[in-house]
């Protein structure tokens, strides 16, 4: 324990029991390592307030003549602002490293992340590879159909690649015998007109 962490009057302080330190650890379910690091770095702040606590119940001044118990309450004041200033200092120094902590599992995750995707999709592929094939194909014929229809202007939205053969052919066949009862029609109008 350094110097300015001893109680003004110089005596050592005195182990006390960990009870409100050791209730907040045990409440907030950290690792142990974590909950030992927080007993080491702030327990002995419970003791050094409890024996300036029970240092001040003792000091009364009731009169301006009284300038050893004054000196004694300023230094106890110094001793308690270096002990807030300290825990702050404390305080700081594991956030940062807690800080440091969650950048680092960040990047760990994020460079693992990088290197499972890939396979991940890679085994998708696999694992689908029929499925894939199959979508592949059905657009495939899809757009072949479509390609087919476009002389006899077809530009609807009918899922083509389900049809059977037959079913296409028959239904190329009706939209050719449309086309071509509507160019005779327009023919026949064209010669009305003249």
């Amino acid at each position: 324990m350094t110097q300015e962490n001893q109680p003004v009057s110089g005596e050592p302080v005195p182990a006390t029991p960990m009870t409100e330190l050791e209730v907040m650890i045990k409440e907030s379910n950290l690792p142990q390592t974590k909950a030992q690091i927080l007993l080491t770095r702030f327990n002995h702040y419970f003791g050094l307030a409890a024996q300036r606590e029970k240092q001040l119940e003792t000091l009364k001044v009731t009169d301006v003549t009284q300038v050893a118990e004054m000196k004694l309450a300023d230094e106890l004041r110094k001793a308690s602002k270096r002990d807030r200033t300290a825990i702050e200092k404390v305080r700081r120094e594991l956030n940062d490293e807690n800080q440091a902590e969650i950048k680092i599992v960040n990047a760990i995750a994020k460079v693992l992340t990088a290197l499972i995707e890939p396979l991940e999709t890679k085994a998708e592929q696999i694992a689908k590879f029929a499925e894939i094939k199959a979508k592949e194909e059905k657009e495939r014929l899809q757009g072949e159909r479509m390609a087919a229809l476009a002389e006899y202007g077809y530009t609807g939205t009918q899922d083509l690649a389900a049809m059977t053969e037959v079913e296409f052919e028959a239904f190329k066949e009706g939209l050719r015998v449309v086309k071509e009862r509507k160019d005779e029609e327009a023919k026949a109008r064209e010669k009305k007109a003249l």
